[in-house]
């Protein structure tokens, strides 16, 4: 008997819904040994659902590539009306959802009665590349019905509403947190909210007061007596040092003092100035001096701490500040990180950049095939019989044979083509393993081979034009030539041969939003030093096995493009100084002509008379 696996993965052939229909019997019993289920290609939610209510043991359920549409008995509906409880044999699940197309008004009644202890959303954005925005619908007095102890929204340059952050699916919530980009934040977001831990990881700090902190002051005043029940913990974690310079001062102009919240940075990219912009950000602090406030996080109770030793910070300076800063311009304008700015810039680039090789591969086929029609034509015609010229075309129309599969190889190449998942490209077929192989062993291996020899060519037919042009004879012996396209032919093959081996299929099906590390095929690194920014990546090969792989991509890249290139620049200068001799030859030939036809007249017009 084969041990029970710790993953369940049910990828379905057809789109199904998660509804009272879809039978989970078969596998019902191994839900109190796995620890993970993963589901793929749903393309709806019914809230007649049982799945999240048939767990009896801690376990993960994530879904994929899925449709978050939540129905109610397959219509679209949101009835409170649902006639469940609480089963206190349930235990907490941990849901994730990952490369999922979200949608407005969704219903959250699909969480209710259900007890979580995390629940995750990834690929959540609002831009160009992507349009993936997440809403749920407002609900009155559905606030008993939700128990989720964490719930995370990863984001990249979306807004932080109201609907993305209900109020009632989050308000018994205890930790929340957003990790990405943020265009705004809603005034209200968390107004009438119970107090929680809320953790921003942002490469940006500034993103969240792009308003000037306005959003701060829906949260309750100071209460007495001062506690962890009455006041909200901000924890804003950077990659980055956080300039809290005073001309950053402006972004913090209706940042309140005497509301119930605590902002902590992440020490390790943080230092104490005495500074306006310091005082004002982490004013609230000022309230709980000489306070038993028993801290949710540890972040606040180390931020606490140095500001019990800092004796600057006082009513009297921060009320200086105060003024100070109501002269600041309303408009702020955002700066954003430039390691986001390069990621998104890159996906607009590789967009368009799909958009512009099509077209000059399209190009590409159709002056080919119009070249082989030609030069067919040409080859049989009766009055280019000589050897010469029929050598000159066969080696045309080979090139043009060449160049016409290379670029209609890399026609389907956009099979493996994808800006982001469910974003504004991607291909159905990118994670597939046929596309993948196609792309190890037709565009980069093959294609590799094709335009070696769409180099070679190219200088082959330079060569015989410098044979016309010259009286030296390059490559006349038929014998030789057949052992040099043999060799050439045979070191081709294997000079590409690392291509086979060093980019293998990845068989990861489960990704998420954002991983732009994850590639489809998986372009296997072979040097040491990279290991580490692949960790969690399948490592192929290492130690002295990749200096093999390095040699051969290393000698492949030398050759294919460098040395080729400059030996067919070569022979294309020779041929244009041969081309330069013979014309002014040539002219030289007409001028002593012209002389001589000349003299000649001249002397039988003289023995005429």
């Amino acid at each position: 008997m084969q041990p029970i696996p710790n993953t369940i993965s049910l990828i379905p052939l057809e789109p199904l819904s998660l509804d009272k229909n879809l039978n989970m019997a078969e596998i019902k019993s191994m839900f109190n040994f796995i620890g993970r289920i993963r589901i793929q290609n749903l393309h709806s939610f019914d809230l007649n659902t049982n799945f999240f209510r048939i767990f009896v043991a801690p376990i993960k359920a994530e879904f994929y590539y899925s449709k978050f549409k939540v129905l109610q008995n397959g219509k679209e509906s949101c009835d409170q009306n649902l006639y469940l409880k609480y089963d206190s044999n349930l235990k907490s699940l941990n849901i994730r959802f990952s490369s999922t197309i979200y949608f407005k008004n969704t219903c959250p009644l699909i969480f209710s009665f259900v007890k979580i202890n995390t629940l995750d959303f990834y690929g959540i954005s609002d831009t160009f590349i992507k349009k993936n925005t997440l809403g749920f619908k407002y609900l009155e007095n559905t606030i008993s019905m939700y128990e989720i102890n964490n719930c995370i929204f990863n984001i990249f340059k979306a807004n932080l509403s109201r609907d993305l952050i209900e109020n009632n699916m989050l308000y018994n919530n205890k930790i929340i947190r957003v990790k990405g980009l943020f265009n705004y934040i809603d005034s209200n977001l968390f107004e009438k909210m119970k107090p929680k831990l809320i953790r921003f990881v942002t490469e940006d700090y500034l993103s969240l007061f792009k308003d000037g902190g306005y959003w701060l002051n829906t949260f309750d005043p100071i209460q007495t007596p001062l506690t962890s029940d009455n006041l909200f913990e901000i924890i804003i974690e950077t990659y980055k040092p956080m300039n809290l310079s005073d001309k950053n001062l402006c972004y913090f102009k209706h940042i309140p003092s005497n509301r119930s919240y605590l902002i902590a940075p992440s020490l390790d990219y943080f230092k104490f100035e005495c500074n306006c912009s310091f005082a004002i950000l982490f004013s609230t602090y000022i309230n709980i001096k000489n306070s038993s406030y028993n801290f949710k996080s540890h972040y606040t109770q180390l931020t606490y701490a140095n500001f019990e030793q800092i004796e600057w910070l006082n009513h009297s300076f921060l009320s200086e500040c105060l003024n100070k800063v109501k002269l600041c311009d309303s408009k702020l304008i955002l700066k954003m990180s430039p390691d986001y700015n390069l990621i998104y810039l890159s996906l607009n680039i590789e967009f368009y950049n799909i958009i512009l090789s099509q077209i000059i591969i399209l190009f590409g086929i159709l002056s080919n095939l119009i070249c082989i029609i030609v030069l067919i034509s040409g080859y049989w015609d009766i009055n280019y019989k000589r050897e010469t010229s029929k050598g000159l075309y066969k080696l045309m129309i080979i090139n043009s044979l060449i160049n016409f599969v290379y670029f209609l190889i890399n026609c389907f190449h956009i099979i493996n083509r994808c800006v982001e998942i469910n974003g504004i490209f991607c291909s159905l077929v990118y994670r597939s393993k046929i596309s993948q192989y196609y792309m190890i062993y037709f565009v980069e291996y093959l294609g590799s081979i094709l335009k070696f020899w769409s180099s070679l060519t190219l200088i082959s037919i330079s060569i015989a034009r410098l044979n016309l042009l010259s009286n030296i004879k390059y490559f006349k012996n038929p014998k030789i030539n057949l052992k040099l396209i043999l060799t050439t032919l045979g070191f081709s093959i294997f000079v590409n041969l690392d291509k086979l081996f060093v980019i293998i299929v990845n068989e990861n099906e489960f990704i998420l939003d954002f991983d732009f590390g994850d590639e489809f095929p998986d372009r296997n690194t072979f040097i040491n030093s990279m290991m580490i920014i692949r960790f969690g990546r399948k490592i192929q090969y290492s130690g002295s096995l990749t200096i093999i792989f390095y040699f051969l991509y290393l000698i492949n890249f030398i050759i294919n493009d460098i040395v080729l290139n400059l030996i067919l620049t070569c022979f294309d200068v020779k041929i244009y100084k041969s081309l330069g001799n013979q014309i002014r030859l040539k002219k030289l030939m007409t001028t002593k002509l012209s002389k001589f036809e000349n003299l000649n007249f001249k002397v039988n017009t003289i023995i005429f008379f």
